[in-house]
């Protein structure tokens, strides 16, 4: 109030009334701002003694705990690749004569692609045989002069042998003197052509088989010069070597291809893969048979099944990463070779994951812990960390009804402002009624990851903010009343 006098036209009593209720006035407007905080005009501003700090539970928010499905990721990207892959090429000089595909055909291991013009291998094949025939007939005549060379030998030895015969008679006959010397003249000369005829004999045996040994390599020659004339007539109709697309058609018909010409591109369109290439970190983590999920921006929150098949057994020096390969599942064949992709490798699984989101994660030098709501009262846990996501952490101490330093799958875990509490501290929460209603909505909604929906949030976001401007709202009208008291 101001400290000016105040200028009274009214009776000496009535002024003096009024004045009294003034002073009444200024009274009352004094205490409310004594009451309220404010210095009074006159007083001293120092605070007074401080009240005892307010023993009340503290409000806070809880979610039950529950058992998840829950499980472990590598993110990675890469692109969608086929395990096999040939560019059909041509293997003679030659026109295209016929084009019997299209490309994006569907085509099976065998199946005639295009033809070329064989006219000029036809004819090299009929000269190829009719030079076989020559061969083999040389061969034949050859083999007749060996088997009269061989004859011709045997005759030798046996003359031989019956002149050695005769010499040997006549050599005792003349010792015994009833042979004449001239007569043993004759088979001395006999044995003596005898063994010319043989020693001609065997000479001629070997000149056979020489001419019979080359007449089987002719023959061998012809045959595979027929053989080629067979193969480049053959090459001549193109057929698909795999079974798969036809990704790339090089050809229309007409053109002279030379040899390892490229005539077209098949892919094995239905054996893909995914190459991934991880640090050399994982390779205690990753193995064969872990399952992988693909996605692809043609299918925004579809996953394709894949398993990892084969993990290189070697490392790059100059990244430190290692390559690994998973094969991809695609029934449907929707997935197309080059497509950019997007995986996880499941490296673990757990059945009933204790999952704490790490909004109610606290931190004390690296160790993890959280506050449950037990007996009304805060109790810190510390959280022996398991699988982690991207919004909770696994809780991997844990049982069905918790103890001192397990979360139990009972347990009511405290979620907002956890770092304004002490353990022990009281606390007070919602109703059990609504929290079981709150874990029912989790658990019929398989796939959320354990966390409440948007609209539960934002429903019960609007509770508690209600809630609180009803309690200030209270405590505004107890203080008014006494106040007014």
């Amino acid at each position: 109030m101001s400290s000016n006098p105040v200028t009274c036209l009214l009776p000496r009593r009535s002024s003096l009334l009024a004045c009294a209720v003034l002073l009444v006035c200024a009274a009352g407007c004094g205490d409310s701002a004594e009451a309220n905080g404010s210095p009074t005009p006159g007083k001293s501003s120092a605070p007074g003694p401080k009240k005892d700090k307010d023993d009340r539970p503290t409000l806070v928010k809880v979610v039950s705990l529950a058992p998840e499905f829950v499980r472990d990721r590598l993110p990675a990207t890469s692109h969608i690749e086929v395990l096999h892959q040939v560019e059909v090429l041509c293997q003679v000089r030659a026109q295209v004569k016929e084009v019997r595909v299209e490309q994006g055909q569907d085509v099976q291991e065998g199946d005639v692609l295009i033809l070329m013009d064989d006219r000029d291998f036809a004819l090299e094949l009929e000269n190829a045989k009719v030079g076989e025939a020559e061969a083999k007939n040389g061969k034949a005549s050859a083999d007749l002069e060996y088997e009269e060379a061989v004859s011709r030998l045997e005759q030798a030895e046996r003359d031989l042998a019956k002149a050695e015969r005769d010499f040997a008679r006549d050599q005792r006959g003349v010792e015994q003197g009833v042979t004449s010397p001239e007569k043993l003249d004759t088979t001395t000369a006999a044995r003596d052509r005898a063994k010319s005829e043989l020693d001609l004999a065997r000479v001629a045996k070997n000149k056979a088989k020489l001419g019979q040994n080359k007449a089987k390599t002719t023959w061998d020659s012809a045959k595979i010069t027929r053989q080629l004339a067979e193969r480049k007539l053959n090459d001549c109709t193109i057929t698909a070597p795999i079974t798969g697309v036809v990704a790339r058609l090089d050809v229309r018909g007409g053109e002279w291809i030379s040899p390892q010409g490229v005539l077209c591109q098949i892919v094995a369109d239905r054996n893909l893969i995914v190459q991934l290439k991880r640090p050399q970190s994982e390779l205690a983590i990753l193995k064969t048979g872990l399952d992988v999920e693909v996605e692809v921006d043609a299918w925004p929150g579809e996953k394709f099944k894949a398993k990892i098949d084969l993990i290189s057994p070697i490392v790059d020096p100059a990244t430190g990463t290692f390559a690994v390969r998973a094969r991809v599942d695609d029934p449907s064949h929707r997935l197309k070779p080059g497509m950019f992709c997007r995986a996880e490798v499941i490296t673990r699984t757990s059945e009933r994951a204790l999952m704490i989101p790490k909004t109610a994660v606290l931190y004390d030098h690296d160790q993890p812990f959280a506050f449950v709501a037990r007996d009304h009262k805060a109790k810190r846990i510390d959280i022996v960390a398991g699988i982690e996501t991207k919004d909770q952490l696994e809780a991997s101490n844990k049982n069905d009804t918790g103890g001192d330093k397990t979360f139990g799958f009972d347990d009511k875990l405290i979620v907002v402002d956890p770092t304004k509490l002490d353990d022990g501290q009281a606390v007070r929460f919602e109703t059990e009624a609504k929290t079981k209603v709150e874990t029912a909505t989790r658990k019929t909604k398989p796939g959320s990851g354990g966390e409440p929906s948007s609209a539960d949030a934002e429903h019960r976001g609007a509770t508690d903010k209600g809630k609180t401007k009803s309690d200030a709202g209270q405590a505004s009208s107890k203080q008014g009343n006494g106040d007014s008291r």
